[in-house]
């Protein structure tokens, strides 16, 4: 009997990506995109940087990545008091 596995991923949609200053189209173009990235800010600041992918439905939560709602309003009131 044969055993199959598989990686379910949403993929990565074609689109200028800001953090990496350069359009990609899919996602090993992102992921060495990432990749050349880290280094150029590694080499920049001469703080080891490891850029990483974060699909949009993980950045919904932001305790999920150490943004806390207080912090987040506080950003919120001072960008639409600042316009």
């Amino acid at each position: 009997m044969r055993k199959f596995g598989f990686y379910v991923s949403t993929g990565v949609k074609e689109h200028f990506n800001n953090a990496v200053g350069e359009y990609v189209s899919n996602s090993h173009q992102m992921s060495e995109a990432l990749k050349r990235k880290s280094e150029e800010m590694s080499i920049r600041t001469g703080i080891d940087h490891d850029y990483q992918y974060v699909e949009p439905a993980d950045m919904a939560d932001p305790s999920a990545h150490g943004a806390s709602p207080d912090v987040l309003e506080e950003t919120r009131r001072r960008q639409r008091d600042a316009s």
